[in-house]
């Protein structure tokens, strides 16, 4: 998978999330880079709480094909070894964890 199939308003509408956020992006001279992205989901507790938070982060080569990429809750653990993983492979899987960790 490529670096720039990753799109915010992509992710947000395939995983159903109320806000998808870059949260950084650093790009190296040599045309590799790392990245993170915030994506967010409304649940039904009063605010502050009423948000579950959750991380995309990964790096890629020059090519821009992803070498590394995990997906986990804010602040907690993260499955890790997902770019070998097909964009529909990768939104199946975020889904299902999002479903397991908001249960």
């Amino acid at each position: 998978m490529l670096f720039e199939s990753l799109k915010g308003t992509k992710l947000k509408k395939e995983l159903g999330a109320v806000r998808v956020s870059k949260s950084y992006h650093n790009k190296h001279k040599l045309g590799s880079g790392n990245f993170g992205f915030i994506v967010a989901y409304k649940n039904n507790h009063p605010k502050p709480l009423d948000e579950f938070w959750f991380r995309l982060d990964g790096s890629y080569n020059s090519d821009g094909k992803l070498v590394s990429l995990s997906f986990g809750s804010y602040g907690g653990g993260a499955s890790r070894g997902l770019q070998d993983f097909t964009y529909t492979e990768l939104i199946s899987h975020m889904k299902r964890y999002v479903k397991h960790e908001m249960n």
